[in-house]
């Protein structure tokens, strides 16, 4: 008789920065756990069909290669009670996927900050992270555990009105052996999920999209939305001599771009087109919530890619594109608590 359905509203995440690329870290329920609204495991490989002139049209099948993980996670950008240090237990536990993704963390006092911003520096310091997922018919019963290691990821920020601002992380990370009878050090394996993770700052509330700080420049616009995707190039590090053909995962590339949908208005107020044309760069800046639960997006060189008049409740709009330029370097995207 088959086990009893795994629930979609059930699953534990776990993620730990790995000591050494590609290499298990281990992750546990009490300390490396992070809350979710939803996340998808997905097993991906590339077909090769064996491909021979005989005396029949059928297919003679073929292999899978090229095996690996691509898992997509998403998450409530929320304060948890503490401004982050670089000290443990105070370090986010999110902090694995942020160095995955290519953002590295620099923490102030006076007043208290943990301000994430991109690096194109990858080598020296470890900064891939190991991902456990798992998917079980309740808490603590046995169910799958998709274990996924060298991963890097991509990360999206939204935050929209009627809702939360949300983290969503696309996951790229390398798939271990499966063997024919299922073992603990295979990717898949049969497994209790965690009966009571420990989640970090599990009792704060985020705070909902409304009486935000949002400014293009020094003016106050009035929008709905506001998104910013680092849009980052994740390759695959080919090699005959790994197992699945695939030594690791790396990041050789980043595009950061975003949206603002703010009221149309009097080029004497903020003039959004004259800017565009003349590729005018502008801070914007993004923020919510209240010490020490306060977070801010900032964009400090956003350069206007596209305006296009649109409509919101009977009222015109402008749906803005917008690229994230560097303003020094590594800098075109922060992410702060405070």
């Amino acid at each position: 008789m088959p086990s009893n359905p795994f629930l979609r509203n059930l699953g534990v995440v776990l993620v730990k920065t790995e000591t050494t690329e590609g290499v298990d870290a281990v992750p546990t329920a009490a300390a490396n756990a992070i809350p979710i609204v939803s996340f998808r495991p997905t097993p991906r490989s590339e077909f090769v069909d064996i491909t021979r002139i005989t005396n029949t049209l059928s297919p003679a099948g073929g292999v899978t290669t090229l095996h690996s993980f691509e898992c997509e996670i998403e998450q409530e950008w929320r304060g948890t009670g503490t401004i982050p240090t670089a000290t443990p237990p105070n370090t986010l536990n999110e902090d694995p996927l942020f160095r995955a993704a290519g953002m590295v963390p620099t923490y102030a006092t006076g007043p208290n900050t943990a301000t994430y911003a991109p690096t194109s520096s990858f080598y020296g310091t470890v900064s891939t992270c190991t991902v456990y997922a798992y998917i079980a018919p309740g808490p603590g019963t046995t169910g799958l555990l998709f274990k996924m290691t060298g991963c890097r990821a991509n990360l999206a920020i939204s935050a929209e009105i009627q809702n939360f601002a949300r983290l969503r992380w696309r996951i790229m990370g390398a798939l271990g052996p499966l063997s024919l009878s299922p073992a603990a050090g295979d990717a898949i394996i049969d497994a209790s999920m965690p009966a009571t993770p420990t989640f970090q700052g599990g009792a704060v509330t985020a705070d909902a999209v409304q009486g935000c700080t949002l400014t293009s420049d020094a003016y106050g616009a009035i929008a709905s939305s506001v998104t910013v995707d680092l849009n980052n190039t994740i390759n695959r590090r080919l090699s005959m001599a790994a197992a699945n053909g695939i030594l690791s995962f790396f990041i050789s590339g980043r595009n950061p771009t975003g949206t603002i949908n703010p009221e149309a208005c009097l080029r004497a107020d903020y003039d959004f087109y004259q800017k565009w044309k003349a590729g005018t760069r502008a801070n914007i800046t993004w923020s919510v919530g209240t010490t020490p639960n306060k977070l801010t997006l900032n964009i400090p060189k956003a350069q206007w890619r596209g305006i296009t008049l649109d409509e919101r409740e009977g009222l015109y709009i402008n749906n803005n594109e917008f690229l994230c330029s560097k303003n020094v370097a590594d800098d075109e995207v922060t992410l702060q608590w405070s």
